[in-house]
């Protein structure tokens, strides 16, 4: 059976993937198989040790994993 190519109508990133190349998918399905956003901004909690709060200022470049 052939494979089907999905495109998302706009740019952005595929945050959630529900469906594998493998998988076969009953008609009818109406579960979705990815989701697409568009993180123009993204906001982070994160647990800091109160001695090193101090540390962290506004604008320091972070990365998140």
């Amino acid at each position: 059976m052939p494979h089907k190519s999905f495109t998302a109508p706009v740019s952005g990133y595929v945050i959630e993937k529900n469906v594998n190349r493998s998988d076969a998918v009953p008609g009818g399905c109406c579960a979705a198989f990815f989701y697409h956003c568009q993180p123009d901004e993204v906001w982070v909690m994160a647990s800091v040790f109160e001695t090193d709060i101090a540390k962290i200022k506004t604008g320091y470049h972070a990365e998140v994993m």
